[in-house]
């Protein structure tokens, strides 16, 4: 206790002489500074009063140059100068200088500086005075507008360089302060601050001030020196830490008998450390103190008190947890932990990481409430690599509440083993959502009881029963349910089964009636699952599944195929296909009556064999070429499948009998949902009757075109739909101007009534009709036709048209006329010759 007290004090005392010496290296610092600042208000002080001192000596010689100006004096005369010379003692000369720079008139007999003028007058321009100087600082000048500024005209005033010491007049200071005037652009040294003479500059000077003087092309420069303040102030700063350092023995003394008891105590706490460190166990030691004085000033006594403090005060939590303390830990708790020091491990281990993962704080004020002497948890914690780290956790209370300073924490790693038994816990969960989510039924069954042990959804919920009408149908509803058909051979199969050692697998089809009385049918398939120790079956394992959509469009499948295969049978049309590879697959039996051949001919020979020009397919070859490069191309197909849609082929066959048909071919390319290539799907037809049809049209329309008569078409309602050039020269209309109109636009009003319901009439009794009416052209004249009417019919024998012909039969009504005139009147005298 005395070590400790000495070394306490010992300390204090050195504690004291640091402050001591940091109390003078600071007061060396805050006067070294204050030097500074006062070198820079010296700086700002100076140059402020050269500014006036340049504006005042200005001034005093405009008005003094004004004045004898005014007064009729020239430079040239020696008395010009002589006031001026007074009040600016160092005043060599003056010329007066026009607007550009050149010199008017100088007081000097031979100067040489005009370039130089000329250049400051550049700079002057726009000022009221302006300062400048020679590069070698023997001559300043002072360039002075002249009073009222009208004429441009300026002053120039040559100085010595003392003038500069009359600008930089200060009262005497108690320190000697830095400073230097310069040339702005150059900074060359006009004037510095005058030095004793037992001081050299020591060159380390450091500008605290650059400040340019206005009107002039020069700047004061403020600098300080800090190697000479610091060596003025050194020497008093060495005198007190020498005090100081003496007065330090003491302590050291102190402290070295200190080190000898510490030795010692380190030996001891080294034989401590290597079993502490050797252990091979994450070992922690905690300082539990402070809790049990908490607890007690916080009134709680017994874990119901905890809670309700917990509830009452919750941020009372923080402080309980504070009181416990990781003192140290091993280095195989440190890598354990993935920690550097102990101070890191109170978060993870003591409060928690988070609410969802807390620490071991509550666990430990529980157990010291109710005086458990052991305590084993798990906890889990996050590595720095994101990972999970499960810890077992064991510490050992003591009885006496002063050993609660030093309480031991074992920690062991079990993250392999957690992982294990998760791992186990996953797989378990995996496997059991995969059964419960298999969207089939499946059911395990015990052989000798014929009882369902599991299944992962109820059989009689998919039928649509309830609970109450399965409970009333008993635990095999199933087998009353099954249909009659279905019972027998399934109580076959399972006796055949049973004689195998239920080696075999079965399946089968059965139906079940659901709620609304429909038949569904599912496929079983039953497996052995579990043998005793006389390697017999004793449980099962079954799956079924409702397939009552599939066998529906199964059968609708090939209810639609027969469809589809009797209709290509039945049309004369000739139907082919081909594979993805384009091999001929399939081809109707119609070809036989097409060309003569049977179907399996075609598929064996192929098309070429009965192809009666080969020329005439060489845009199909083409195109099955083409197909044919692109097969395994997706990008190709793609573009192939854009621009092949439909294609069309016209070329000639020969039948078994050796006569020669037409044939068009319409050729389409197949391509399933997923856009890839199944094939071509072809129809060929024998177009003979439409060839033959249409070369009658061909042969009808000729006649039409270059008929003598004129013919025109109408519709059932009468309406004109077409006419031929012919009609044109005879009724003077052009074809475009009567269609969509009614014939009666071109009949003799005065007659259309009357013939037009005589030819109805004939029309619809007879089917034609044919007579002389009289009609009109389109200039009005009317002239005699004779006229040809016939109902066209289609093939159901409802009325499709009207076809009219008519000529102009006017030459012959006149030769009619002159032969019946030459045979009842005479010639000559036009009197009527026969009775």
């Amino acid at each position: 206790m005395r070590g400790s007290v000495k070394g306490i004090l010992a300390a204090l005392v050195l504690v004291v002489l640091a402050l001591l010496f940091w109390q003078l290296i600071e007061q060396f610092h805050q006067t070294q500074e204050r030097q500074r600042q006062r070198s820079l208000e010296y700086s700002i002080q100076l140059s402020d009063r050269m500014s006036l001192n340049m504006a005042l000596k200005a001034q005093i010689a405009m008005n003094l140059l004004d004045e004898a100006q005014s007064s009729g004096g020239r430079l040239e005369q020696p008395t010009a100068l002589a006031s001026l010379r007074t009040a600016l003692p160092a005043l060599r000369s003056a010329a007066r200088l026009n607007p550009t720079g050149d010199i008017v008139g100088d007081s000097a007999e031979a100067s040489r500086d005009g370039e130089f003028l000329r250049q400051a007058m550049k700079k002057a321009q726009g000022h009221p005075y302006f300062y400048t100087g020679t590069e070698d600082v023997k001559q300043i000048y002072i360039l002075i507008r002249q009073g009222g500024g009208v004429s441009g005209d300026y002053w120039a005033l040559r100085m010595a360089p003392d003038a500069l010491k009359d600008l930089a007049s200060q009262p005497a200071q108690d320190f000697q302060h830095i400073w230097r005037l310069e040339q702005r652009k150059t900074q060359r040294v006009l004037l510095r601050e005058p030095a004793p003479s037992n001081e050299a500059d020591s060159g380390l000077s450091d500008t605290v001030l650059l400040q340019p003087l206005s009107n002039s092309d020069w700047q004061l420069r403020g600098l300080f020196d800090t190697y000479k303040a610091r060596s003025e102030l050194l020497a008093p700063l060495i005198g007190k830490c020498l005090i100081g350092l003496l007065l330090s023995i003491l302590p050291l003394i102190a402290l070295m008998s200190l080190r000898k008891r510490q030795r010692q105590m380190l030996q001891s706490r080294r034989r401590y450390r290597d079993i502490f460190e050797g252990a091979g166990v994450a070992i922690c030691v905690m300082d539990m103190s402070g809790l049990q004085e908490q607890l007690e000033a916080l009134e709680v006594r017994t874990d119901e008190d905890f809670e309700l403090l917990l509830k009452s005060q919750p941020a009372s939590l923080k402080r309980l947890l504070q009181q416990l303390r990781i003192n140290e830990l091993n280095e195989v708790a440190l890598g354990l932990l993935e920690i550097e020091h102990s101070e890191q491990a109170w978060q993870p281990l003591i409060e928690g990481e988070s609410r969802s993962r807390p620490g071991i704080g509550v666990q430990v004020i529980q157990a010291v409430l109710a005086g458990l002497p052991r305590l084993e948890l798990e906890i889990c914690l996050t590595r720095a690599s994101g990972q999970d780290q499960h810890l077992w956790l064991v510490m050992r209370l003591p009885e006496s509440r002063s050993d609660f300073d030093a309480v031991i924490l074992s920690i062991g790693d079990i993250t392999s083993r957690k992982q294990i038994e998760l791992s186990l816990l996953d797989r378990e969960s995996f496997w059991s959502d995969v059964v419960r989510t298999v969207p089939d039924h499946l059911y395990v069954q015990d052989v000798l009881s014929q009882r369902v042990i599991y299944s992962n959804r109820h059989f009689g919920y998919t039928l649509g029963y309830s609970k109450s009408e399965l409970r009333a149908m008993g635990e095999f509803f199933w087998e009353i349910l099954l249909h009659p058909d279905d019972a027998r051979s399934y109580q076959d199969m399972r006796l055949r089964q049973r004689h195998h050692g239920h080696n075999e697998l079965l399946q089968c089809v059965l139906r079940f009636r659901d709620r609304e009385n429909n038949w569904r049918c599912f496929d079983v398939r039953e497996q052995a699952l579990a043998w005793d120790a006389e390697n017999l079956v004793t449980r099962i394992i079954g799956i079924a599944k409702d397939i009552t959509e599939q066998v529906a469009s199964s059968q609708s499948l090939r209810d639609s195929e027969q469809r589809y295969r009797m209709l290509a049978e039945s049309i004369s049309d000739v139907i082919f296909s081909t594979d993805g590879q384009l091999a001929v697959n399939y081809v109707s039996p119609s070809v036989e009556r097409a060309l003569g051949y049977s179907a399996e001919w075609i598929l064996q020979n192929g098309w070429s064999a009965v192809i009666a020009n080969p020329q005439q397919v060489i845009g199909f070859d083409a195109l099955i070429s083409r197909i044919g490069k692109v097969l395994h191309k997706p990008q190709e197909l793609a573009r192939l499948r854009e621009e092949v849609t439909t294609r069309m082929f016209l070329f000639d066959c020969l039948r078994a009998d050796g006569r020669k048909i037409p044939v068009e071919l319409r050729v389409v390319l197949v391509w399933d949902e997923n856009g890839n290539f199944e094939g071509i799907f072809g129809v060929g037809r024998d177009i003979s009757q439409q060839r033959r049809a249409e070369k009658d049209l061909r042969m009808a329309a000729t006649v039409f075109e270059h008929s003598t008569s004129a013919i025109l078409i109408t519709d059932p309602a009468g309406y004109i739909v077409q006419a031929n050039e012919a009609f044109t020269r005879v009724s003077g209309y052009e074809v475009a101007q009567v269609l969509d109109q009614l014939p009666g636009m071109l009949t003799v009003e005065s007659e259309q009534e009357n013939h037009l319901r005589y030819i109805l009439k004939q029309l619809n009794g007879q089917g034609t009709w044919e007579g002389e009416i009289r009609l009109k052209r389109r200039n009005g004249e009317h002239y005699p036709a004779w006229v040809g009417i016939t109902a066209v019919l289609d093939d159901e024998g409802d009325l499709a048209s009207y076809v009219c012909f008519f000529s102009d039969i006017s030459e012959r009504k006149a030769s009619e006329d002159r032969i019946h005139r030459l045979a009842y009147y005479d010639a000559l005298t036009h009197l009527p010759n026969r009775t």
